[in-house]
């Protein structure tokens, strides 16, 4: 029974409680340690590369982009060598039982749990470790919390399962009694690597669901059953399937919406009246009225909202809208992919918001870095460009070496074994090193490494320390770089200091 009770909480933070990975053991698994291991290899690319603006002086891009700082805010030493650097807290573990320090370092749970993990960020920004402890009922089933990354238990170790709706709500479940009705069990236990439905073999109990407001600290009342079928979230909007198979939606307040509301997923909403169409606010404020027989919104992006106008013929054109309602952009003739702040990817084409095509190439994906919004990535297979918010070219592969840009905004390019990453500020591959987040580089210097900035290739944080990690709250669109200390080359991972990012102009 103890090796499924431990699938359990790790099947809770994967935020959908039907899906379960690697039960095999009693144990609680340990947390992965912290890679250190280099990015994965390139891919090589014969694409042409995009046309390059002008060259920049250093001085000149680090005006454009603004500049990165790391201030140093807490150190964190314990007597353990198992430390999970996560963007919701750090894991650690002693003697079979887990802790979680806060991402500031200045709050810690103590080793108290039988398992931790951080909830997975499908449906929210992160920010909680689930908990299990092994106290509770005679079978350890209602034994699941949440520690926020501040060290607080935001929720007792007191039920089955928990899964984040979004980033305000959570659904709980609290176990009654075991079944062998599939469709009755709101939670199960299994031994299979995967698993999307109760099955033979499972352990199925039977229960409720509710719904935990973590903004108002409070279940939110009216939002409840005890069947499984899906509940989701929509801002403050609760949207569920009721225990008499009737479609329902809930307010924070439990108050059952009753007009037809067209909600997005920040929790704005259209209505239509009277012809008419009405745009509010998360906060019911109206934003913006327009008419119906001249377009229509279709979907709200951060920062926009997207408007559609269909012909005679059902032929759709697209354009954006501020949250005042006026025209920001031209009309497209294709659909609006990728919407970012300053362009937008209309068919494979990355453009102004006046219309005006960036590049000659075809791209498939379009990025900004939300956390500083100044710089932006488009890719299509091996072809990527790198440029800032004036539409400036920071970096683009050449079809003659092996560069590529990373998961999000770093570049490199490999000769042989030699991996080096992408100097924004000089337009050269000058810093060799491993990767550590989206914007540094840990450069060896002796026993010890120097953090530095691929933006302007400047140094960060000096050379008194062993190994860095980054790890971002998502939640607040910051960083925090875990700085490790060495000791005759050993890096112990109990003692670290914590630096938070800072940006500037």
């Amino acid at each position: 029974m103890k090796k499924r009770i431990v699938c359990a909480l790790f099947a809770a933070s994967l935020m959908a409680t039907a899906v379960f990975a690697g039960c095999s053991g009693g144990q609680a698994p340990a947390p992965a340690p912290a890679s250190s291991a280099a990015p994965d290899a390139p891919v090589e690319s014969n694409a042409a590369p995009a046309e390059q603006s002008s060259q920049q002086s250093a001085a000149q891009t680090d005006a454009v982009m603004g500049k990165l700082s790391a201030k140093k805010i807490g150190s964190v030493k314990l007597d353990t060598n198992d430390v999970e650097f996560t963007g919701s807290g750090y894991i650690y573990q002693i003697s079979g039982k887990y802790g979680v320090v806060s991402l500031d370092g200045s709050k810690d749970t103590g080793a108290k749990y039988a398992a931790a993990k951080e909830v997975d960020g499908s449906y929210s920004n992160k920010g909680y470790i689930a908990v299990r402890e092994l106290s509770g009922d005679n079978k350890n089933v209602n034994t699941c919390g949440l520690v926020d990354k501040n060290g607080n238990e935001v929720l007792p170790c007191k039920y089955a399962g928990i899964e984040m709706l979004n980033d305000r709500y959570a659904k709980v479940i609290t176990a009654d009694k075991e079944t062998t009705d599939k469709n009755a069990a709101l939670i199960y236990f299994t031994d299979k690597m995967l698993s999307f439905s109760p099955d033979e073999g499972d352990i199925m109990y039977s229960g409720k669901w509710e719904v935990y407001d973590m903004t108002a600290k409070q279940l939110v009342k009216n939002a409840t059953g005890t069947q499984p079928y899906t509940v989701s979230a929509k801002g403050q909007f609760i949207i569920f399937t009721d225990d008499k198979e009737n479609r329902v939606t809930v307010d924070a307040a439990g108050l059952t919406i009753n007009e037809d509301k067209r909600i997005y997923d920040d929790g704005s909403y259209m209505l239509e009246k009277n012809g008419k169409g009405e745009v509010y606010d998360a906060a019911d404020r109206l934003l913006f009225s327009y008419d119906e027989n001249a377009y229509e919104v279709s979907r709200y992006v951060e920062p926009y909202y997207i408007a559609r106008t269909t012909d005679a013929n059902y032929k759709h054109t697209y354009f954006l809208l501020d949250k005042q309602g006026n025209t920001v952009s031209k009309e497209f003739s294709e659909e609006l992919d990728y919407v970012t702040p300053a362009f937008v990817l209309s068919g494979k084409r990355v453009c102004k918001l006046d219309g005006t095509q960036l590049f000659p190439n075809d791209y498939s994906t379009l990025k900004v870095d939300k956390r500083y919004g100044d710089v932006y990535s488009a890719s299509k297979s091996s072809n990527y460009v790198i440029f800032d918010k004036n539409g400036t070219v920071l970096f683009a592969n050449d079809s003659g070496e092996e560069g590529v840009n990373g998961s999000d905004f770093y570049a490199y390019k490999k000769t042989g074994n030699d991996v080096q990453y992408y100097n924004f500020g000089t337009k050269t591959f000058s810093i060799g090193g491993s990767i550590r987040g989206d914007w540094y580089v840990s450069v060896d210097n002796g026993k010890v490494c120097d953090l530095v900035q691929t933006r302007t290739g400047e140094k960060i944080i000096d050379s008194s320390y062993g190994r860095f990690e980054v790890v971002e709250d998502k939640l607040e669109k910051t960083e925090y770089i875990i700085a490790m200390n060495s000791v005759n080359n050993n890096v112990s991972k109990g003692d670290f200091d914590i630096y938070q990012v800072t940006y500037s102009e």
